[in-house]
């Protein structure tokens, strides 16, 4: 009897519904939000600044490697250079405008002449605000030149031409500086303005 009892339990336990299993789905990963990267190159190892006080179209003098309300931008140039410095300037006057007004006014941007001999505060006043009201031109004396081109190095070499007058081969690039006096990014020529304004930005996210 047996014998026919164990088949028909097997019978009934395959037919019995089976027990839904609840299925765990795979867990999903996690959204990554990519790296903010800034175009410039990190210097704050390089140790830039200089304690030469210079003389500012804005009035008096000014000192950078102290601590301000606001960030600096500084280039190098001359008011005679036929490219490298108006198209700097130009740049740096679109990078301003793309920033918010809170943005805008915690950046200063600052051009230093090369060529004092040429370059009174009076010309480079004229100059520098045919490209932004608030740019602030810069001018050391021949006797602090050369210890400018050195705390800085940069290059600034002056090139007689044929007619008796004389051009200025010289560093491109801007600098930033934090609100520590730190001189901090380095920004190479050809940065379109719309990748520094970009930049400046996140400069001013990271260092509030």
């Amino acid at each position: 009897m047996f014998k026919y009892i164990l088949p028909c339990v097997l019978l009934l336990a395959a037919c019995q519904p089976q027990q839904e299993r609840e299925i765990t789905p795979p867990p999903v990963p996690p959204q990554t939000v990519p790296v903010k990267e800034m175009i410039g190159s990190d210097i704050r190892d390089k140790n830039l600044s200089s304690a030469v006080p210079l003389a500012a179209t804005s009035g008096g003098e000014v000192l950078f490697g102290q601590a301000t309300n606001h960030i600096s931008l500084i280039t190098f140039g001359y008011t005679h250079c036929p490219d490298i410095c108006p198209t700097t300037l130009l740049t740096l006057s679109q990078a301003i405008k793309k920033l918010s007004p809170k943005q805008a006014a915690s950046v200063r941007v600052y051009f230093v002449t090369l060529d004092p001999e040429r370059d009174s505060l009076e010309t480079l006043h004229g100059y520098v605000t045919l490209f932004h009201p608030d740019f602030i031109g810069l001018r050391p004396t021949m006797e602090q030149l050369g210890q400018v081109k050195q705390d800085w190095r940069v290059v600034g070499e002056f090139v007689p031409l044929s007619n008796g007058s004389y051009t200025v081969d010289h560093s491109t690039g801007i600098y930033i500086i934090d609100k520590q006096g730190k001189t901090a990014v380095y920004e190479p020529y050809g940065t379109t303005a719309q990748e520094l304004a970009d930049d400046i930005a996140l400069f001013l996210e990271q260092n509030p």
